[in-house]
């Protein structure tokens, strides 16, 4: 654990229970008490989230259609504000700085004015008490300049008038999306369970949203305690290291996929030994299944080019199941890994080892075909030639043979115009004995580019 992945699920974080679940689900407890600055700067998330967790519950009791219609006044008054402004003469001293706070605070004052009033207006309910608007005091008469009295023209009534219509569109207040958490409580059996999580997942993975990865998690872990034994809760527990892995975790996402290896592991030793299975072809089945399982997961990292934790998978093999198939595979990517990264004598040992431990193995021929590229860049380049020779000597499938008579071609031909004669003869052999194959045609390609090298280098003797 480090302090730069707790601050990266701290940011991810939404809410205060995304805090409570960081520490009790991923056990980060200890690092927070060894380190002062990131307790605080999980207080400092914590009181945020807080804040606006208390925000969001104030929200919640204001009617909609409270919001809406002050909204709806706001933007009626700035629209009225600019038109206004439009048509004034705005006088010079109005843009003295000073006089910025004073105008702002005047005009959240005129804004808030009017959506009391609207409020007001909007929201008089029909049913309301006639005995409230029949106390309303009647406007008082108005005396004119010539001494008479003008009698009001409001008269006082118990009835409510009629609302006025507005003039804004009609707002469409769209009902709130329920979320993860509360659509998975209506979730009915593991299935579907399991397939809502999922599909969060997918999504979050796509637009890239870390917090949502901490509520599926937590969701994970309880499909697991309310279905252990179902396939989905097995499933829960890959689906976590994925999310581990999502979040820029590769520890975390590491335990916790051997521990799902080891799950299934487990339960295919447990159904042999209910069909009356012996204990011995029960525990080699169970290790056929984690080995299989870890295998697969080392080769999707490799293929994706994440060689570290890829060859950190390979290590777990090598050391759980050493002398088996998987652990030859893991060890066939470490020299392929070697190859890759210009360590040629390194990788043309790695395979050789493994051709010597397991010759007729799948690893062996992968080994096989990887081994001369090792030796020629290593500098070697008979031995890779041989190598190759060798193969095709060893092999019974034609397909086979033809590529690698046509791969010792392409490598004597690279050793330069002392070679050129000889390579063109094995191809011709390719050419001749493997007509039908496509080393044939790549064979008459490499021909002609020999011939023409040899014609070039007839000129520049000439000359």
């Amino acid at each position: 654990m480090s302090c730069a992945t707790l601050k990266n699920l701290l940011d991810q974080a939404a809410s205060p229970a995304d805090i409570d679940r960081l520490v009790a689900d991923f056990g980060y407890r200890s690092h927070l008490d060894a380190c002062p600055a990131c307790r605080d700067e999980f207080a400092a998330a914590r009181q945020l989230l807080d804040f606006f967790a208390r925000q969001k519950a104030i929200a919640a009791t204001v009617p909609e259609e409270e919001i809406e219609a002050a909204r709806v006044a706001i933007l009626r008054a700035v629209a009225e504000r600019e038109r206004r402004a439009a048509h004034a003469f705005l006088p010079t001293w109005l843009f003295d700085p000073r006089l910025a706070g004073g105008l702002a605070a005047a005009a959240l004052i005129v804004i808030a004015v009017g959506v009391v009033e609207f409020r007001r207006g909007q929201h008089a309910s029909p049913g309301a008490n006639p005995a409230s608007a029949s106390t309303v005091p009647a406007r008082s008469p108005v005396r004119e300049k010539s001494g008479y009295v003008k009698a009001s023209t409001r008269i006082a009534s118990t009835q409510t008038p009629a609302p006025t219509q507005s003039m804004a569109a009609p707002v469409v207040v769209e009902k709130r999306k329920p979320t993860l958490t509360e659509t998975f409580k209506s979730a009915q059996g593991p299935q579907e369970a399991f397939a809502l999580l999922q599909n969060a997942f997918d999504s979050a993975k796509q637009n890239l949203q870390g917090s949502d990865f901490l509520e599926i998690l937590s969701l994970c872990n309880r499909v697991i305690s309310r279905w252990n034994e179902s396939d989905e809760g097995l499933e829960a527990r890959k689906l976590i290291a994925r999310c581990h892995e999502q979040m820029g975790d590769p520890m975390q996402a590491h335990a916790a996929f051997l521990a799902y290896a080891d799950e299934a592991g487990a339960r295919a030793k447990q159904k042999l030994l209910a069909s009356n299975a012996d204990q011995e072809a029960a525990a080699k089945d169970e290790a056929h299944v984690v080995s299989a399982i870890i295998l697969a997961e080392a080769n999707r990292l490799f293929d994706a080019k994440d060689y570290t934790q890829s060859l950190t998978y390979g290590d777990d093999l090598i050391a759980r199941y050493p002398q088996t198939e998987p652990a030859r595979q893991a060890q066939w990517m470490v020299g392929e890994y070697c190859l890759r990264t210009r360590q040629p004598a390194q990788a043309a040992q790695t395979f050789k080892a493994i051709i010597q431990e397991a010759p007729d193995g799948p690893a062996a021929q992968m080994a096989q075909i990887t081994l001369p590229s090792a030796l020629f860049n290593a500098g070697r380049q008979a031995e890779a030639v041989k190598t190759w020779q060798d193969v095709a000597a060893k092999s019974t499938d034609k397909g086979t043979m033809a590529c690698a008579y046509y791969n010792s071609a392409v490598l004597t031909a690279t050793r330069g115009s002392a070679y050129y004669t000889e390579a063109l003869q094995m191809f011709s052999k390719v050419v001749q004995n493997y007509p039908d194959s496509i080393y044939a045609s790549l064979s008459k390609e490499a021909m002609n580019k020999l011939k023409a090298n040899v014609l070039d280098g007839m000129k520049i003797l000439n000359m």
